[in-house]
């Protein structure tokens, strides 16, 4: 078949129906497969200048400075900060939990603009969760060293009466998270149980002044203690702990746990009980300085007869145990004579 040549002049170029299609184009075959995918972008995100200011004070309500165009760039540290005043804002008991902070995710999904227009579209909801949640944080700076004073203060307590109502109160601000209440729950706790410590210290500092007086007028009045040089004397005693205690620090109630902390009360009346076995050992090493200083029995001082040797001393110990009755004191007390007149034959006798 022969292609007939167009009639009217035209000035566009002419492509024939290809050979056997009659003069005619075969109709294109629509497919799915023949489709591209398209994108959809949403259109750019403009701030007015406005928007861009209020956003710049809301960054700032938690330090962080911004000047013009630096919004974007300083978004996401916004946003780590206010989840991080979130974690300051609760924690574990006694704290009330940590805020939810699942609404900033949304915004931490978005970016540039988007993000910024984000923000600003809540920025009431920031803002009061800025004031509410930076009220908590301060509340838990200024009542945790309280809480944990507290505690401290109770174990120290433990076997006075005061505990008892206090810890109760301390037990009820733990299992109720209530530490942040309005009304501070813990510093009456604190200054209940410092009293009743500090009268406590206060007994036991007296009683252990009292027990070092009465031992050293013990060892005052022995013949053994009274040969020995004031020096010495004091050097036994100092290193003994047979000396009076220190005033006690207890001003504050950080002084007072420090004090407790140093010695607790129990070690307080394990140092009472010891100063009556600390006079026998001071009167013991007393009688053994003695007896290193005295010449051999028997000897004479190389420039002649001087005065005479003073005898030894020794150590009775006299046997401890229960007496259920008359008969067995009387017993008892004959076991210790006999015991004591024996040594004391050979010198001065220091019963321990």
């Amino acid at each position: 078949m022969r292609s007939t040549p167009c009639s009217s002049p035209c000035t566009a170029p002419v492509i024939c129906a290809p050979p056997g299609t009659g003069g005619r184009w075969p109709r294109a075959r629509s497919t799915q497969a023949g489709v591209k995918a398209a994108e959809f972008r949403p259109e750019k995100v403009r701030l007015t200048t406005s928007q861009r200011i209020a956003l710049r004070g809301l960054l700032g309500k938690l330090g962080i400075a911004a000047k013009s165009g630096e919004e974007e760039a300083r978004a996401p540290e916004f946003l780590g900060a206010l989840e991080a005043l979130a974690g300051r804002a609760g924690g574990a008991a006694p704290l009330p939990p940590v805020p939810d902070t699942a609404a900033l995710d949304e915004h931490k999904r978005l970016a540039g603009p988007e993000q910024l227009a984000e923000i600003h579209a809540r920025k009431d909801a920031l803002e009061r969760w800025i004031e509410e949640w930076t009220a908590l944080a301060d509340r838990a700076d200024a009542r945790m060293p309280g809480w944990r004073l507290a505690v401290a203060l109770r174990r120290h307590a433990e076997g006075l009466a005061v505990v008892g109502d206090a810890g109760a109160d301390i037990d009820a601000v733990a299992a109720h998270r209530s530490l942040l209440a309005d009304t501070d729950q813990v510093g009456p706790v604190v200054a209940t149980l410092a009293a009743g410590l500090r009268e406590a210290l206060a007994d036991k500092h007296r009683e252990l002044a009292g027990a070092v007086e009465a031992a050293c007028a013990t060892l005052a009045g022995d013949a053994t203690w009274s040969r020995l040089d004031p020096p010495q004397q004091d050097e036994i005693r100092r290193r003994l702990g047979l000396h009076a205690p220190l005033p006690l620090t207890v001003a504050t109630d950080d002084d007072l746990l420090r004090t407790l902390d140093a010695r607790p009360l129990a070690a307080w009346r394990s140092e009472i009980d010891a100063v009556d076995a600390r006079v026998g050992r001071a009167l013991q090493e007393a009688a053994e300085r003695i007896d290193a200083n005295a010449p051999p029995a028997g000897g004479e001082p190389a420039d002649g007869p001087g005065p005479p040797t003073p005898p030894r001393t020794t150590t009775v110990h006299v046997r401890r145990g229960t007496l259920p009755d008359e008969a067995a004191v009387r017993e008892w007390l004959q076991e210790q004579e006999e015991r004591l007149r024996d040594a004391v034959r050979h010198g001065p006798v220091i019963v321990r």
